[in-house]
């Protein structure tokens, strides 16, 4: 957030008069997109529905292991990645005498998982829910066609996963809340429908303003969880980049790279992905390519790798609660990221 934060304040600084048109800059279908979703999303997660979840009980250590980096790619296409691991990573840890050597492992596939499962829908991360409103097309249109990256990394990830040894997980065991609350569960999943249903037909800001509302009046203590500084972050980063890219020194050097070949703005939205985090990279990259499926190949590819490259990294890295973690994780990370950006290469060189 500072990082995003002093910049605004030097571009006001530099051009006071552009302060009045900041809120112009702001894609603020997005940003309320991204409001009502993080709500509802929150909200599931705070219910403990998936704390009634018997995972000791799959019979085998490699049997845990796959399931929970299974189980995150294809809940994070629907709750967001981030959510997610907020989710499954203290679970996981649950698990870590079991695991031993391996949790590491774990935690980063699941990390790995959190962003190729959350690339396959308009709602499964910020970018896609920013690119899905630039792209203009429907929830299912957007989903057919992020399903092939989506799925090559889901075949890569499950090859990662042969690589642990097996064991009995029968002496583990956690204590699950099987008094979840319902009430809030199923509420929450019925107004995660209606808010997708309508923001397929282009209805977002007061559906995602009544969802603040009903929360605010049944379930006061959702709000408190939601991460607020995350939307502003948003904002901010709308706001500094829409600036940037209007820098004519920022136009020189874009206007001399080739984004109208797909393989150029493909490998150019994977590197700058690493250096400035995918959410931020898919704002600049729109403002000189309207190539909306390459982008959104290239930004959630590109979301693995470097621990800044999205902000589900993170939070995983901050979860773990261990400095050992990180040379691991960016092994593992790095590895899957070039495999992928081959795979997907070749996959945009054909389209």
């Amino acid at each position: 957030f500072i990082l995003f934060l002093l910049p605004l304040l030097l571009f006001s600084f530099l051009f006071p008069d552009k302060i009045k048109y900041f809120p112009s800059l702001v894609n603020w279908d997005t940003v309320f997109s991204l409001l009502g979703l993080l709500v509802v999303t929150t909200a599931i997660k705070e219910s403990g529905f998936f704390g009634i979840i018997p995972f000791e009980e799959l019979g085998g250590k490699r049997k845990l292991f796959v399931f929970l980096v299974c189980f995150t790619f294809f809940i994070s296409s629907i709750l967001t990645n981030d959510i997610v691991l907020f989710i499954v990573v203290p679970l996981t840890l649950h698990f870590k005498d079991l695991f031993g050597k391996d949790l590491f492992k774990l935690l980063t596939l699941e990390t790995i998982a959190a962003n190729a499962g959350s690339m396959l829908t308009p709602i499964g991360n910020p970018q896609n829910i920013y690119l899905w409103h630039k792209w203009g097309i429907s929830f299912k249109n957007f989903t057919l066609a992020m399903a092939a990256p989506s799925l090559l990394s889901l075949v890569v990830l499950l090859a990662f996963t042969s690589c642990i040894e097996n064991g009995k997980v029968t002496k583990i065991k956690i204590k699950r809340n099987v008094n979840y609350n319902k009430n809030l569960f199923f509420v929450s999943c019925f107004l995660l429908f209606l808010l997708v249903f309508l923001f397929d037909f282009d209805i977002v800001v007061f559906p995602a303003i009544l969802v603040v509302v009903f929360y605010a009046l049944f379930c006061g203590k959702v709000l408190k969880k939601v991460d607020w500084v995350f939307i502003v972050l948003v904002i901010v980063i709308f706001i500094d980049l829409n600036i940037f890219s209007s820098l004519n020194f920022v136009k020189g050097v874009f206007g001399k790279i080739n984004l109208s070949s797909d393989r150029i703005l493909f490998t150019t939205g994977v590197v700058l992905s690493q250096f400035i985090s995918n959410v931020p990279a898919s704002i600049l990259l729109t403002n000189f390519s309207n190539n909306y499926k390459v982008i959104a190949y290239a930004v959630n590819i590109g979301g693995n790798g470097l621990f800044i490259s999205s902000l589900a990294n993170l939070i995983t890295l901050r979860l773990a609660g261990s400095r050992r973690i990180w040379l691991e994780f960016h092994v593992l990370s790095f590895t899957f990221l070039f495999i992928t950006y081959f795979l997907v290469f070749f996959l945009v060189s054909n389209l």
